[in-house]
């Protein structure tokens, strides 16, 4: 339930705008389909708004052009998995289009006779090249899914429903305008924290800016937005509840000199619930020579609260822990008086270029300050009310949490048709709850080799986690912690190319090491968070271009 990255489809925000997190299989575009995926690190809301506090995460799919004829594939594995797609593009004078169709299917770790996702995706687009430089295109997708989600510390459900969007966009020489409508009729089956709710949503929302060239080598950039965000679900307020949001926003970027690049942004967010928000981030950029670049950047990010911690309105019946009551009935209710989180970051690298080797190194610090959590339960009707104990929960701002820390990494031309890579990365994190601070990893450690030689291309990945410690109960009760050890994965992958077509093979945990990467379900009042023990994975696949 992390919704503190801001995940982006080609610049549109792919969030589920019930609870603003990613929902990976409602994304409705397959792997063939995407071009690249950019992830810009850091406080970054001055830029791109709410939910940008860790970093963005933008997926960027092929143009037609790049498509320029069709493609299959098909692709089967262990746990009954089954991977298929359709992708076309062409390009004729100043039209093109594109359209890509998928379906993926794979059953559980845990239980490989139980459906984990079962997903059917398609995905459109169609643009024209306009006179005296510009373009318009008009686009949308829609997935049909069915699969289990984890919700945190209240256990998994099966999100089952459609999903999808429609989206138009117009350039005309330096201005440009983007609309777009997200819609959303969801079902969280299975999840009996939440009584199974439905999940209807819709986000409109338009956004206008403009690019100008100003004397002294400053580049500028400034605009403004406008969202709605729509919700009705049965465990909310009766009726549908919608939301305003606007925001105004602008970047300078100044050439200072044949070394000095300076970037300073700025945005300012209206939230009909809570204060305005004023977010700043700029950066300091020196480059020696091409082979070195360093780079200093501070800013601050912001948070919304969710439709869920505005708005929820349930009551929920579970056995009693607490004798000599039988049932506790614990009210779950919304606050309309939250502040967004706020994270202020600074943040040191140094990129380095060399004739076989690439090198980064980073330090950071941030502080993430008033936090969203839900309260301690506390007691609203007691031995009047035996032999059920009524208690009431909400969430309120809590305190802070700060981190610093740096990472590593290297690439590097080890010897013809040869690669390597290594990276490693530390954290250290204090936290007034101490919940942020337990369930996130000091220490990570990645690291590669790749081979590749007419048309044969092999690699192998290397993934090491360090132990986390987990709460274990459900929100507004008791804080209990469990350990998650330390889990190592190897990963491989093997293909062929040869006259349009391609054969794969690939292996997930190629070791088989059974562990867990969140903490798993130890019973009906303990769901934990929703984990499953991860085993290894084969798969193969054969695709052909037309």
């Amino acid at each position: 339930m992390s919704n503190r990255t801001l995940v982006l489809l080609d610049g549109k925000t792919v969030l589920n705008g019930y609870f603003d997190f990613a929902v990976w299989e409602e994304i409705p575009v397959t792997l063939e389909e995407i071009d690249r995926i950019e992830v810009v690190e850091g406080a970054v809301s001055a830029l791109y708004g709410a939910n940008a506090l860790g970093g963005v995460i933008n997926i960027i799919t092929k143009s037609p052009r790049q498509i320029e004829g069709g493609a299959v594939s098909y692709g089967f594995g262990g746990r009954s998995t089954q991977i298929g797609s359709a992708l076309y593009g062409r390009e004729k004078g100043n039209w093109a289009y594109k359209f890509g169709a998928g379906w993926r299917s794979t059953n559980r770790f845990e239980d490989a006779g139980a459906l984990a996702s079962q997903t059917g995706k398609f995905h459109a687009w169609v643009g024209r090249r306009l006179l005296e430089d510009g373009e318009w295109s008009a686009s949308g997708g829609i997935s049909e899914i069915k699969t289990q989600v984890t919700t945190g510390n209240n256990g998994t459900a099966v999100g089952a429903g459609p999903t999808g969007f429609a989206r138009t966009d117009l350039r005309v020489r330096d201005s440009r305008a983007r609309f777009f409508w997200n819609r959303s009729r969801l079902e969280a089956r299975d999840f009996a924290a939440l009584q199974s709710p439905n999940m209807d949503y819709d986000t409109y929302d338009l956004t206008l800016d403009r690019v100008f060239d100003l004397p002294f080598a400053h580049s500028l950039v400034a605009g403004g937005g406008y969202r709605k965000n729509t919700l009705r679900s049965r465990i909310f307020q009766p009726g549908l509840l919608e939301q305003d949001l606007w925001a105004l926003f602008l970047e300078d970027q100044w050439e200072a000199g044949e070394n000095w690049t300076a970037v300073a942004s700025a945005r300012l967010d209206r939230h009909p619930l809570a204060p305005l928000n004023f977010s700043p981030r700029g950066s300091l950029i020196y480059s020696r020579s091409s082979r070195h670049v360093f780079r200093f950047s501070a800013g601050t990010s912001f948070r919304n609260p969710t439709l869920l911690e505005n708005y929820l309105n349930l009551v929920r019946s579970d056995p009693s822990t607490t004798a000599p009551f039988t049932t506790q009935e614990t009210t779950l209710s919304g606050s309309p008086n939250l502040n967004s989180e706020r994270i202020a970051l600074f943040e040191l690298s140094h990129a380095g270029a060399f004739e076989r080797v690439k090198t980064r190194v980073a330090a950071f610090h941030y502080r993430l300050a008033d936090v969203i959590a839900t309260t301690p339960a506390a007691v609203t009707c007691g031995l009047a009310c035996f032999p059920t104990l009524k208690v009431n929960t909400s969430f309120a701002n809590q305190g802070q949490t700060k981190a610093w820390g740096g990472e590593a990494g290297v690439e590097a031309l080890l010897a013809r048709h040869w690669k390597g890579l290594a990276n490693y990365s530390y954290q250290s994190l204090t936290d007034d709850r101490t919940a942020l601070a337990l369930s996130a990893p000091r220490h990570k450690l990645n690291s590669g080799l790749e081979y590749g030689s007419g048309g044969f291309l092999f690699n192998l990945r290397a993934h090491w986690v360090d132990k986390t410690f987990w709460n274990r109960n459900r929100s507004g009760t008791a804080v209990e912690y469990a350990k998650v050890p330390d889990y190592l994965l190897l990963n491989a992958n093997a293909s062929y190319s040869f006259r349009g077509w391609e054969a794969s093979v690939g292996v997930f945990n190629l070791l088989n090491r059974d562990h867990y990467e969140i903490l798993p379900r130890q019973s009906a009042l303990l769901p934990g968070q929703g984990g499953e023990i991860i085993r290894s994975l084969w798969t193969a696949g054969l695709s052909h271009r037309f």
